[in-house]
């Protein structure tokens, strides 16, 4: 992902909670069966809200310009001037100590931007000996690990998610001549120092990128002893022409078990694959050909859904579905220089601020998060789409709940329109019949 990514995956235990037992899972299943209305679901998240995760833009430099970066602002165009570091790190510590976070990642633009991650990433440190279930890291372009990887080591962050767009031609092609070469030279200093308890490959997956990215898993999981990697699909504000189809993700999870059904890594090796919020429209194939079972999601104790299913003794792929998106109720993106957004939907347009609830360099986070979960809020405007959606009478509503209201009002200015990565009027379901386990099993 160019400006998200895993927040360091899963964090799974034997007690988490299972199917319907998990509260954002039989709300998901109430919503689309409309057994209950956005409004009274509103009522219930802004009593239990809490802002568990937490990302935050560290810098506006990247030194690349790739194609499916999805900011709408470009290097030095931001709306205002950079958070200071002292009122940086004051705010995080506010978010952690105050409020219950116990996710941080760095992004906006690069997780390693000079003179303002390793100082965060040190008061971050100290933090994480007292809460110890507190987890950090960031997203990187992977260009200048090398020079940050004696303070990384020393540090030893909890994730670090290093961006490839699969093979060297697709990478390249995305994200500039000869950085797929680098990058991967920085991957094997990462891997080799260990600079990261998670050293994990985030892609984005396209149209065109399929088969590269099933390729990427099985080179550097074998040859480079990667042992994490996380996928997510484009998100479509851009190269429309690359945008997934209905059933890209369900064929893409058939050729990778395919794939991978014989490979013998040296180490385990898990593939998350993110079905984000803005992902939404992607529910109903998944459901439909049953590699997703709700009765078969789980939810660690950050949050998270998460369905397990093993692809052989070595490898597991972990499906991460946000069935209710998660921004406002449990995620807040603080852009770099302070505005505190819902998620990365609102980054997409370059009058970004304008879809903020405020900005941390002027307010505490506990004022803003107050913002955040009261009446006219964008959360509540979000779950009120639920039930004015114009996708409410169709029957794909029932899993996609009419897509991401948020992503919609960013690029149509109407929460209740069916947002841009929908690439049908409706999903015409077919049949559901094996459980994902089962499916795995004949593949």
């Amino acid at each position: 992902m160019p400006v998200g990514g895993s927040k360091g995956g899963i964090f799974s235990s034997f007690e988490d909670p299972q199917g319907f037992d998990i509260p954002v899972v039989k709300a998901w299943k109430d919503i689309g069966s409309k057994k209950v209305s956005g409004v009274s679901l509103f009522s219930t998240i802004a009593q239990n809200a809490i802002p568990k995760q937490v990302e935050v833009g560290i810098g506006n430099t990247c030194g690349l310009q790739c194609k499916q970066c999805f900011l709408g602002y470009e290097a030095g165009q931001m709306s205002d001037s950079l958070i200071p570091m002292p009122r940086l790190l004051e705010t995080l510590t506010e978010f952690i100590n105050d409020l219950g976070t116990r996710i941080i990642c760095a992004t906006d633009r690069d997780a390693l931007t000079p003179g303002r991650s390793i100082p965060m990433f040190e008061h971050l440190q100290e933090l994480r000996s007292i809460h110890t279930d507190l987890k950090f890291g960031g997203v990187t372009n992977g260009l200048a690990i090398h020079k940050f990887a004696d303070d990384l080591a020393r540090i030893k962050l909890d994730y670090l998610d290093i961006s490839i767009d699969g093979m060297q031609e697709e990478h390249d092609a995305m994200r500039g001549l000869g950085t797929f070469n680098v990058t991967i030279e920085n991957l094997r200093i990462a891997v080799k120092r260990q600079i990261a308890e998670r050293i994990m490959v985030s892609t984005t997956l396209t149209r065109f990128n399929t088969q590269s990215i099933i390729d990427l898993i099985c080179s550097l999981s074998t040859k480079e002893q990667v042992q994490w990697f996380n996928v997510a699909p484009l998100m479509a504000v851009k190269m429309q022409e690359y945008q997934l189809g209905k059933s890209d993700i369900p064929n893409f999870l058939d050729d990778l078990f395919e794939k991978l059904a014989w490979l013998k890594p040296a180490k385990p090796v898990t593939i998350y694959l993110e079905v984000p919020s803005y992902g939404g429209a992607f529910l109903p194939s998944l459901i439909e050909s049953r590699w997703l079972v709700p009765e078969e999601i789980r939810q660690d104790s950050y949050g998270h859904l998460y369905q397990e299913i093993c692809v052989n003794d070595l490898i597991k792929v972990v499906l991460r579905p946000e069935l209710i998106p998660e921004y406002w109720r449990h995620t807040l993106r603080i852009s770099a220089d302070g505005f505190v957004i819902g998620g990365c939907e609102p980054l997409t347009q370059s009058n970004y601020h304008q879809f903020a609830i405020g900005n941390i360099k002027d307010e505490t986070a506990q004022a803003v998060y107050a913002k955040a979960i009261a009446l006219g809020s964008p959360l509540h405007k979000m779950m009120m789409a639920y039930d004015y959606s114009e996708c409410r009478n169709k029957a794909c509503f029932q899993h996609c709940l009419g897509g991401d209201p948020l992503l919609a009002k960013a690029v149509y200015g109407n929460y209740n329109v069916k947002d841009p990565n929908c690439t049908w009027d409706e999903y015409q379901y077919k049949t559901i019949s094996k459980s994902a386990k089962e499916v795995a099993l004949v593949r």
